[in-house]
């Protein structure tokens, strides 16, 4: 279905579609490396508070006022890092990234595949401004770079040729399916593990609170406990897992309904162009619906030191 040339323009739009790929994978890495140490400082603070108080309560001074220092540093860090690094709104560069390789992925196979708006005598002209206003829009954010890797890298994963519709449903639908399918598994995890840990913390702070009668020095303990709790509720919500699993399962269904009706279709030429395009727009929503749940403002990622943090979400659509 595609012939040198065109393979040849879509493999440059694939080539600047892997750089970008892999600029967002390079900064959602760092910043989920500093998210991990913010909160981790964050937690140390919150535990070392009482340590240091129980420690001064029991005679050992020097001991307490080491703790103590140690406590305060570590919040202080996470108050600075988390300001000064993350910033506001530390996920939006690497969303906006992927967005933009995201888009330039499913316009390189729309291309091959002839799918509108191409295969009319003015397709490259076509496909020369939905590549630019993708790249104009990607050049417009002040951080934002593609990142330079080796060709045979970025050519990786290009779809084969010919590109029929057979080989399309395995190399795009399909295997985007499976990869949402896997997403859904893991975010599933991922939110039933911190929810349940939140709910046994919480359940622990409530025990605490029925011995307080008799052990004064719990009371202090139950702070923290509740304080972890809280911080590790406040992942779960930043870390948009239950949305991301939905999110998932809806998409992957909605492509196996696509590929599904196309299946038991006459496979013609306009069944064929409306499996194509179901198939991106499919792509294309989930895109902009991860993009725009991504892109609300997080939660403070030092607030683990008020009993909130923020938590690195899961990306979508290939996004990591």
């Amino acid at each position: 279905m595609d012939d040198p040339r065109r393979r040849l323009a879509a493999l440059e739009t694939w080539k600047v579609y892997r750089r970008w790929a892999a600029a967002s994978a390079a900064m959602k890495r760092g910043r989920e490396r500093w998210k991990r140490v913010v909160f981790w400082l964050g937690i140390v603070g919150i535990i070392l508070g009482p340590i240091a108080a129980e420690r001064g309560s029991v005679g050992s001074q020097a001991i307490a006022r080491w703790v103590a220092l140690v406590s305060g540093v570590a919040v202080a860090l996470a108050t600075y890092l988390s300001n000064a690094v993350l910033g506001p709104t530390p996920d939006a560069a690497w969303v906006r990234a992927r967005q933009g390789a995201e888009g330039l992925k499913s316009l390189a196979f729309t291309f091959l595949m002839r799918a509108p708006p191409f295969g009319a005598a003015d397709e490259a002209d076509a496909l020369d401004t939905e590549r630019t206003r993708i790249e104009e829009a990607l050049a417009s954010e002040a951080s934002l770079v593609a990142l330079p890797i080796p060709d045979a890298e970025a050519e990786k994963n290009f779809p084969p040729s010919p590109l029929d519709t057979e080989a399309y449903v395995a190399a795009r639908a399909r295997e985007q399916q499976r990869w949402f399918e896997t997403r859904v598994v893991e975010n599933h995890r991922v939110a039933g593990r911190l929810e349940l840990a939140t709910k046994l913390l919480g359940a622990g702070a409530a025990v605490l609170a029925v011995f307080t009668a008799w052990f004064a020095g719990l009371a202090g303990w139950i702070v923290v406990v509740t304080a972890v709790a809280g911080a590790l509720g406040a992942q779960a919500t930043a870390g948009r897992f239950r949305f991301l699993e939905k999110s998932y399962h809806d998409t992957a269904a909605r492509l196996a309904r696509i590929v599904n009706r196309w299946e038991v279709s006459p496979r013609s030429a306009d069944d064929d162009r409306r499996l194509v395009g179901d198939c991106e727009r499919a792509l294309r929503d989930e895109n902009a619906g991860w993009v725009e749940t991504m892109l609300k403002k997080d939660a403070p990622a030092a607030g683990a030191v008020r009993g909130e943090v923020a938590a690195s979400p899961a990306p979508a659509s290939g996004k990591t």
